[in-house]
């Protein structure tokens, strides 16, 4: 019973070593993997950046390619900053001298002209 226990133990450790070579071995192509990705998404970043700035020079927001491949689509989006705690304190306070005034407190909080503004430009493709 012995020698069967110290078999079975050995074939697992000797398992243990070639599934942590495996695992190794896809550990390291998974890193290389990575480091093209990010090299082709740093070329695609300067790439977009240079077709936007075309295409703002040309006025046009998108380009067809005559191989049917699709087309690169210019489009633009308006985020707002969240409402922040001090922003809501600062308001309550300012406000709430009266409470007459409570209705008109729930339309300044959700007002976005007191807030920053982030204009996003990115490309896509598209069929």
């Amino acid at each position: 019973m012995e020698n069967g226990r110290v078999t079975n133990q050995s074939e697992i450790v000797e398992q243990l070593k070639v599934n942590s070579l495996q695992w190794v071995s896809l550990d390291e192509k998974e890193r290389e993997h990575k480091r093209q990705i990010r090299e082709i998404n740093d070329t695609k970043k300067t790439l977009s950046e240079t077709i936007l700035k075309g295409l703002a020079a040309v006025d046009k927001t998108e380009i067809c390619f005559t191989n049917q491949t699709g087309k690169l689509k210019s489009s633009e989006t308006t985020v707002y900053a969240p409402i922040k705690k001090e922003h809501i304190f600062n308001t309550l306070r300012n406000e709430l001298r009266d409470e007459d005034r409570a209705r008109d407190l729930v339309e300044k909080l959700y007002d976005r002209a007191g807030r920053q503004e982030k204009k996003i430009v990115t490309l896509r493709r598209t069929k």
